[in-house]
């Protein structure tokens, strides 16, 4: 997942603001797994939503331990 940045959205061109918009959502990126999908469909209302479910799987990062030698 990318996260949209909207750089219009500074209060002033200072490097800290630009720094501050560059890491405000970085705990949202990566990869999120998607656990469960809930359609709301009201066709008399013209109405369509979708509320979803997502989480991440922490174990993903880890690097993987390195195998034991045995002599």
């Amino acid at each position: 997942m990318t996260v949209d940045r909207d750089m219009a959205a500074a209060r002033n061109d200072s490097t800290e603001e630009m720094r501050r918009l560059k890491t405000k959502y970085t705990g949202f990126e990566g990869v999120w797994l998607a656990m469960k999908v809930i359609n709301v469909v009201c066709p008399n209302k013209s109405m369509f939503r979708q509320k979803i479910a997502l989480f991440r799987n922490h174990s993903m990062y880890r690097k993987p331990q390195e195998a034991e030698v045995i002599v």
